[in-house]
């Protein structure tokens, strides 16, 4: 689990001063993470972003699923002195720990020295195994993921204070000589997974189609067609920037299922642009370029979700190995 005893400070709250810090964080509109220990070993989890409640779990062990809005309310309403704890995160951090609270798994835990954590941490990417790391200090907890291809953002808690940046830097700088450091496989299949890997696809997806389009129209056709799809993202409540025809995803889905169908709505958007202008050749070689320039695992997730569904990147996709 995260959140433990190490940050941020446990407060024992009523219904009423939940639904006050729940409040708070819609009206502020806050991106993080509240934990509310409802007894008997059951931990809701409630992800917020940029305000808007966007997921909530309840996790019983190892074992957990997601709950309505409903279901939230009615087990908040009957919390009568639960112990919460609260803490602000970046959406990319919140990201990982969406995936470290819904994970199943249990971990294989070993007592190291903090110099051995680069070594440690380098040899997970030469075995180039997905998996979930939690470090503890006496002082404070780390968590990072490594997705097989790259280290996410890593988060570090401390006792009145999260630090956000690389696992390399954030734990190996810390001053305690000692650490307990937990090893956790990500389940490949989970939808929490799935969803991390299909909004680096969709972002990749569209920046690389936005710089290709452009290479052929110049920067008005291309611009048109980025407000074209901002409108329908708008339209949807689909939260997406692009910035120097970098797209940015800031959304934090329920699921899979709900993530790729917003992706596909808006690529079709896209593609249907480009299709056009450009005419059906044309756009399934950049749509065949921008699936070849993804990773194997956001090839896999982008394939199983149907992110592009146009001939000619179909046996592209399902040439390379991973999520299955």
């Amino acid at each position: 689990m995260i959140l433990t005893e190490i940050h941020p400070s446990e407060t024992k709250l009523t219904a009423t001063g939940i639904q006050a810090l729940r409040t708070d964080y819609q009206e502020k509109r806050l991106t993080g993470l509240i934990r509310v220990a409802l007894g008997g070993d059951n931990l809701l989890y409630l992800f917020y972003n940029q305000g808007q409640a966007a997921f909530s779990f309840l996790k019983h062990e190892e074992q957990g699923e997601a709950k309505t809005a409903e279901e939230i309310q009615e087990m908040i309403g009957r919390a009568s002195g639960a112990n919460v704890r609260s803490v602000v995160l970046s959406l990319p951090a919140l990201r990982v720990c969406k995936i470290a609270v819904c994970h199943p798994n249990p971990g294989s835990t070993l007592n190291t020295s903090t110099n051995q954590l680069p070594q440690l941490l380098d040899n997970r990417e030469k075995e180039k195994e997905a998996c979930f790391i939690r470090v503890r200090w006496k002082n404070s907890e780390g968590l990072t993921l490594y997705s097989g291809e790259t280290w996410s953002t890593s988060i570090l808690f401390l006792s009145n204070e999260t630090r956000e940046g690389d696992a390399m830097t954030l734990f190996s700088s810390r001053p305690e000589t000692s650490c307990e450091v937990t090893r956790f496989t990500v389940p490949q299949n989970s939808a929490a997974w799935q969803e991390y890997h299909l909004q680096r696809a969709f972002a990749a997806i569209c920046t690389f189609m936005f710089k290709r389009y452009e290479e052929f129209t110049g920067s008005g056709l291309v611009q048109s067609a980025i407000w074209m799809m901002s409108e329908a993202a708008a339209a949807e409540q689909i939260n997406v920037k692009v910035r120097q025809l970098q797209l940015e995803d800031q959304n934090l889905f329920p699921g899979s299922e709900k993530a790729a169908y917003a992706y596909r709505l808006l690529l079709g958007k896209l593609t249907g642009r480009i299709r056009s202008l450009l005419g059906p050749a044309l756009l399934n070689s950049i749509t065949a370029d921008a699936a070849f320039e993804l990773s194997p695992c956001q090839r896999t997730v982008a394939r199983i979700h149907r992110l592009l569904e146009l001939g000619i990147t179909i046996p592209i996709l399902r040439e390379t190995r991973g999520i299955s």
